[in-house]
């Protein structure tokens, strides 16, 4: 079967000229060449599957972009702001009162550093890996590049993100709580709209999460029903 490790567009120009020249024991089927070795062999079930596979992982990659480019960068590049503006204050505290609250700074400190990196480096390359699938053409060999396993690593580094963006939410609410540990020029008000925002970080990236798990399932599924077909 004429498919695999060419790009649809190369086997689309095959076909056509299959038409005008065809080789002997060999059967069209869409955009698909193939030898039929039985009467009944189900080939025609298997390549009306592979026919879908584009459409089906475009489908999923697009999702998958929607919401990094329309929720995920944006609530991030926000928090990070609403950080930037924090340190700012606690760049004047501690310049009047540099132990007054090492705690406060270190743990803020920290977080901006990972969710700036986050941001750029793991939602960026996300959505850039993203951007072929959404191309009229598209090569199968991109597909399996974005397998079940590269699912998994990418589920692994957000869910590493979602636990250290808890752990600050829970540091930043004990603080308001008692309503102590975090500079006096910075209201509770302010550090409660902070862990708003940080909170629906939280729940952008579970949404990330369950995209990447549909996707990689639905891509499993697909293989078995590839396969018994």
């Amino acid at each position: 079967m004429f498919t695999g490790i060419f790009s649809s567009s190369l086997q689309r120009k095959f076909c056509e000229g299959f038409l005008f020249f065809p080789i002997k024991r060999l059967r069209q089927y869409g955009h698909f060449i193939f030898k039929q070795y039985k009467p009944r062999s189900g080939v025609k079930a298997v390549l009306d599957h592979q026919t879908g596979k584009f459409d089906f992982h475009a489908r999923y990659a697009f999702e998958l972009s929607r919401l990094i480019a329309d929720k995920a960068i944006p609530q991030a590049s926000l928090v990070i702001g609403k950080m930037e503006a924090l340190y700012e204050v606690i760049r004047e505290g501690t310049h009047n009162s540099p132990d007054m609250y090492p705690d406060f700074n270190d743990v803020i400190t920290g977080y901006y550093h990972a969710i700036t990196t986050y941001n750029g480096v793991v939602l960026g390359n996300l959505q850039e890996e993203m951007k072929p699938a959404l191309k009229k053409k598209v090569s199968e060999r991109m597909f399996e590049d974005m397998g079940y396993d590269h699912h998994i690593k990418v589920q692994r580094l957000i869910k590493e993100f979602v636990g250290q963006s808890q752990a600050i939410v829970a540091f930043l609410q004990s603080c308001v709580d008692k309503d102590y540990g975090f500079p006096a020029n910075y209201s509770s008000l302010e550090l409660t709209d902070l862990i708003t925002g940080i909170k629906q970080v939280i729940t952008i990236q579970r949404n990330l999460i369950a995209s990447l798990q549909a996707w990689g399932n639905a891509d499993k599924l697909q293989g078995r029903q590839v396969y018994y077909n």
